[in-house]
């Protein structure tokens, strides 16, 4: 990667959008920067996005809301993933998404050889940020955007892609025979659970298989590869320290579950619009409201988002881990739990998934065999077409709307 202080596109790069429209430097320089851009035509907000920074007008893709923002040049907006509610508009320096990719450009071989993939919607910071790390080191990046599933498996396979930006949820949809171009698979934004993770081997076997944990306001945490047990998000990623905190904010020992605190050259510059009452600052020191432990290799597992732990009969139950033992059922793609209020239990639990109802006696006797009292679902529902967000995560809004209109 050409030395930098601000992102900026490389005279090697060129972008393909999901139609196959081409863009290269030339076209890039000459744009001009727009605070707001539409997220389904890449070939003109990654321009813009570009043109923005460049320009001091802090750009912003997949809104059409986004505030004037008074700032210096090197800074852009982007969103939050907005799992557990509207997406947040959050500031960064260039310098905050430059440190990773100068890491990640060595760790995935990023050449102007390399052929880069994203998937979804670019207003999602993991596309984004994918997207921008091919256009700073030269590769051909090509936004492959929400098309069907079976259509981004015909071309990635098509496109001869060689690295392959996605969620765990965006993955478990891709199908098709093995695609052997894939040489480096990168996860984020979800659990990657062992039933995905034997998709993943399948689809593309000549990949390496890395995932990572993070947020849009720290952006990389850990980084894991297939040494590492599926249990574990990984070791902290270069730069990144890690410390599991009480809730008064005292140090905990390894082993020990609290809130995970990052220190880390990557951490966001503050929210624009939207606020979040879990995430704290202390110093140079961040935490966004998520639990886990570190072990005495420094190796962190994550647990959940505080918001998203619920007490059912006095005891702690983390919604994200039940979804991911609910995937190990073999008919199972996609699984969500839901929590309602009720008066005896404290909270009962809800599980929906993407199968038939003809499966769901299998998966309540999988459930009563895996999972202790307290996490078991006391009802299970089916449904089509699962609902995604921009972000490629599920979207638990409309979940909750449909299982109203289902038990209305």
């Amino acid at each position: 990667m050409e030395t930098a202080k601000t992102l900026h596109w490389h005279k090697d790069a060129v972008l393909i959008g999901p139609d196959g429209a081409q863009v290269g430097f030339a076209t890039a320089q000459a744009a001009t920067a727009k605070p707001a851009s539409d997220p389904t035509d890449p070939t003109q907000a990654l321009p813009e996005f570009f043109a923005g920074i460049k320009s001091g007008h802090p750009p912003l893709i997949g809104t059409a809301n986004a505030p004037e923002v008074t700032a210096s040049a090197d800074d852009f907006l982007t969103l939050t993933g907005g799992t557990t509610g509207t997406p947040k508009i959050i500031r960064r320096a260039s310098s905050s998404w430059l440190h990773s990719i100068r890491v990640m450009q060595e760790v995935l071989n990023i050449t102007p050889a390399a052929k880069v993939a994203t998937l979804g919607d670019l207003s999602h910071s993991l596309a984004l940020y994918a997207s921008v790390e091919a256009l700073v080191c030269g590769a051909q990046c090509h936004v492959l955007g929400g098309s069907a599933p079976h259509s981004s498996a015909r071309e990635i396979h098509r496109r001869g892609i060689s690295h392959l930006y996605a969620t765990p949820t965006q993955l478990r949809l891709l199908s098709g025979a093995a695609i052997l171009s894939v040489m480096h698979v990168v996860i984020g934004g979800g659990v990657l659970d062992t039933n995905t993770n034997n998709h993943l081997k399948a689809l593309f076997p000549s990949a390496k298989i890395r995932r990572f944990y993070g947020a849009a306001e720290t952006s990389f945490v850990t980084l894991a590869d297939e040494t590492f047990p599926l249990t574990s998000v990984g070791a902290p990623f270069p730069g990144v320290q890690i410390d599991i905190r009480d809730t008064r904010g005292t140090s905990l020992p390894p082993g020990s579950e609290g809130l995970i605190w990052v220190k880390s050259p990557m951490l966001f510059a503050g929210y624009v619009s939207g606020d979040s009452k879990h995430t704290m600052r202390k110093g140079d020191w961040l935490c966004v409201g998520e639990l886990g432990n570190l072990d005495h290799s420094g190796n962190l597992t994550v647990k959940g988002r505080v918001e998203r732990v619920v007490n059912v009969a006095d005891q702690l139950v983390y919604l994200d881990q039940v979804e991911t033992l609910l995937r190990t059922h073999n008919s199972v793609n996609f699984a969500a739990v839901l929590a309602q209020p009720d008066d005896l239990r404290g909270t009962v639990l809800l599980a929906v998934f993407d199968t038939s109802e003809t499966e769901l006696a299998s998966i309540r006797s999988h459930i009563n065999s895996t999972l202790p009292p307290p996490c078991r679902p006391r009802e299970l529902y089916t449904i089509d077409n699962w609902p995604m967000l921009p972000s490629g995560k599920t979207d638990y809004k409309e979940l909750e709307r449909r299982i109203r209109s289902l038990t209305a």
